[in-house]
């Protein structure tokens, strides 16, 4: 079987990585990495979609989704 090599991009080490983070935007999604947001729940939701209709969106993950989905 052939060598599979992963490459990822380094995470920010220091608050100079970080300058485009801004706490203003802190209520919509913002890459944190290639292909990865972060952000509230609001920002996932179907409205919110037509902001970045090229995102393309397969899943979104949520801390507290096991417990609206045993109610």
């Amino acid at each position: 079987m052939e060598d599979v090599k992963l490459e990822f991009h380094s995470i920010p080490q220091c608050k100079e990585d970080t300058e485009e983070w801004a706490y203003p935007l802190r209520r919509g999604m913002q890459e944190v990495l290639p292909r990865l947001f972060l952000g509230p729940y609001s920002s996932a939701m179907k409205s919110k979609f037509c902001i970045n209709p090229n995102a393309g969106f397969v899943h979104q993950l949520q801390e507290y989704e096991a417990i609206y989905l045993a109610k």
